[in-house]
């Protein structure tokens, strides 16, 4: 009887087993997939932003940012690059409140973290925000 138990357990084991290799095997290329889809949607909204398309970039950013499934670092790049097409449509609350969720997330690396905080001074200072846009200033320094 005991090896019986032993049999069904190991069965069920084994099964489980079976099961968990079919659900990775299955869902790391979505995930891959998911990830590649953000990170072209952000390059798409990137070069629209570099190119002077502005209203495009923010389009293309604004679903990266939407998508529920985009990872943190796509996320904080996508709230950059959205902030400065912000900016540059006189949008300045969208930008500030953009670059504040970017510097939230974390993820940028330190280049853009230091330009996003002297975008941001500008638009304290823009807004009239005096007291705040020399901390930016000096944090991107």
């Amino acid at each position: 009887m005991a090896q019986g138990a032993r049999g069904v357990i190991l069965t069920g084991v084994v099964a489980l087993a079976i099961s968990f290799a079919s659900f990775f095997w299955t869902a790391w290329p979505l995930a891959a997939q998911q990830a590649n889809g953000a990170m072209s949607a952000v390059a798409q909204g990137r070069d629209a932003v570099a190119a002077g398309d502005f209203a495009q970039g923010e389009s293309l950013l604004t679903r990266v940012i939407d998508d529920e499934r985009s990872g943190p670092a796509f996320m904080a790049e996508a709230f950059y690059y959205r902030g400065l097409a912000r900016r540059r449509l006189g949008e300045n609350a969208g930008a500030l409140s953009d670059f504040s969720n970017a510097l939230w997330l974390d993820s940028l690396p330190a280049m853009s973290r230091a330009r996003l905080l002297g975008e941001r001074g500008h638009i304290h200072a823009a807004m009239g925000k005096q007291g705040l846009a020399p901390e930016d200033f000096a944090a991107a320094l």
